[in-house]
């Protein structure tokens, strides 16, 4: 990455922008954020453990989810545990991906149950969920949203 980010960054406008968009300028934060990621000479924490005694050193992470695979790994764990423990009740979910068709590839994760609640409390799964439905709502909410 650090070895040819500047001559891609160079090159953006004449080879890419057509296809990609403009370049972005947030972007030089997340690379050198990455390229220093996990280097003890970009800074690091002393770990002492009171009950054993022992010590060691934890480089600084980028902490650049969208980007670096480590972040994004660690975070996609932590998020993953967050949601079994405290927000999703055991019962069957499924995931969509709701991509609004931009050269910047906006999109939205969203966990639905696979079924509901009955009013006397009951879970009652449901075995096929109407995809279709799904994404004439998200357009609509969207086209909505957009218009106000």
């Amino acid at each position: 990455m650090a070895e040819h980010y500047e001559q891609v960054k160079q090159r953006w406008e004449e080879r890419f922008e057509s296809s990609y968009g403009r370049w972005r300028g947030l972007i030089d934060g997340v690379v050198y954020a990455f390229v220093d990621c996990g280097d003890f000479e970009h800074g690091f924490a002393r770990i002492f453990c009171d009950a054993c005694k022992s010590e060691f050193l934890l480089a600084f992470s980028c902490s650049r989810r969208g980007f670096c695979p480590s972040c994004a790994a660690k975070r996609g764990a932590m998020f993953g545990a967050f949601l079994r423990e405290e927000v999703a009740e055991e019962v069957g979910h499924c995931l969509w991906t709701f991509t609004v068709d931009l050269r910047w590839h906006p999109h939205i994760h969203a966990i639905a149950s696979r079924g509901g609640w009955d009013r006397a409390g009951a879970w009652r799964p449901v075995s096929w969920v109407d995809t279709h439905a799904a994404e004439l709502v998200f357009r609509h909410k969207v086209i909505a949203f957009l218009a106000a």
